[in-house]
């Protein structure tokens, strides 16, 4: 095996980089989380986001001269993020690197597509874990991200709520629990994703009168909802109950006007502490959030800090090499109004 060089260790840490280069781009290309979260920068250790409350509106004066003019104030919400450090090192005394006849380089090596595996996967792993806590974790509106009774106006009750978790009994906002696994037939849970779809058309702005305009463009379900959420959004026709008269109906304009994708998200089935009947639905307006569904917030991206360029001397002394990877991010919840929990039961 080569000595243990200051050349050396640089091309060695330069073949690292690449492995690492190469991981985080496969590993990302096949992720989910940016398909329900947005990445944001953070400029600081505590980062604020305010958006306006999209309440203002016209009245007829009671006048034709239109003298009567009621001046109004623009109400404003905020939300505030805080980033945290993670990191992992990996250390290999200099004897036992070389004593390794070769298999030194190997651990190094495999060490760093680990790590570049990780650093695409994480900002996933973590929104997961946000999505499974949702039902008690706190949001902008000061209530549970995943409820039934969000207010439409955060200053103003008369506005009303709506519901971003549809579950058990109907009502209110609730749509109650609307399943789509086997448990029922094809046609009955066409017409539960058809109500929950329904339901969000109804969310209004913060004004309680005007229609928020939502479009539920993705469906995220676990693994073993992947194949009835793919009939009920990609068939053409669909059979019908036995106890309906059976037969089979055409359902490609429905499913056409949705337009809905389907993402599998396995960290979301209970084999990883979630649901395999619980499904999620992205809603989208045509006014883009500063902040989405769900946040990601990146204040310094991963990287490996590496021992380039150090001397003989140096590494005599230490005996051993060492790699840190080092982040700065957090996930937090966005605006409820965007993602839906819709449980079986």
């Amino acid at each position: 095996m080569a000595l243990l060089t200051p050349s050396f260790t640089f091309d060695l840490e330069s073949n690292m980089q690449i492995i690492v280069e190469n991981t985080y781009n496969e590993i990302l290309a096949k992720n989910w989380w940016q398909k329900v979260g947005k990445e944001i920068p953070l400029r600081s250790k505590r980062e604020r986001f305010t958006w306006f409350l999209e309440a203002s509106g016209i009245d007829y004066t009671g006048d034709r001269f239109g003298s009567n003019v009621e001046f109004e104030e623009l109400a404003t919400a905020s939300q505030e993020i805080f980033y945290q450090s993670a990191t992992k090192g990996y250390r290999i005394n200099r004897n036992q690197f070389e004593d390794y006849d070769g298999n030194g380089v190997a651990l190094a090596t495999e060490w760093a597509r680990q790590q570049g595996h990780r650093f695409a996967y994480w900002p996933q792993q973590q929104l997961a874990i946000l999505l499974k806590n949702g039902a008690t974790t706190t949001c902008f509106d000061g209530g549970n991200y995943f409820a039934v009774n969000h207010p439409v106006h955060i200053f103003d009750s008369s506005a009303g709520v709506y519901a971003n978790w549809f579950k058990s009994t109907a009502s209110g906002p609730n749509p109650g629990a609307l399943p789509i696994d086997e448990s029922v037939t094809p046609d009955v849970a066409l017409t539960n994703l058809s109500k929950a779809i329904a339901q969000i058309a109804l969310v209004p702005m913060a004004d309680g009168i005007t229609p928020r305009n939502l479009r539920v463009t993705k469906l995220v379900v676990p693994s073993k909802l992947v194949t009835r959420a793919t009939i009920l959004t990609d068939a053409k026709f669909l059979a019908g109950a036995a106890s309906s008269g059976g037969g089979s109906f055409d359902i490609s304009a429905l499913v056409a006007r949705w337009g809905l994708e389907v993402v599998e998200a396995p960290e979301l089935s209970a084999a990883f502490g979630g649901s395999d009947t619980t499904y999620y639905l992205v809603a989208e307006q045509a006014g883009a959030s500063q902040l989405g569904a769900l946040v990601y917030g990146v204040r310094r991206p991963f990287s490996i800090q590496y021992n380039s360029g150090v001397t003989d001397a140096q590494l005599q002394v230490d005996n051993g090499l060492q790699w840190i990877t080092r982040g700065e991010n957090i996930t937090a919840p966005g605006l409820p109004y965007y993602l839906y929990r819709v449980d079986a039961s």
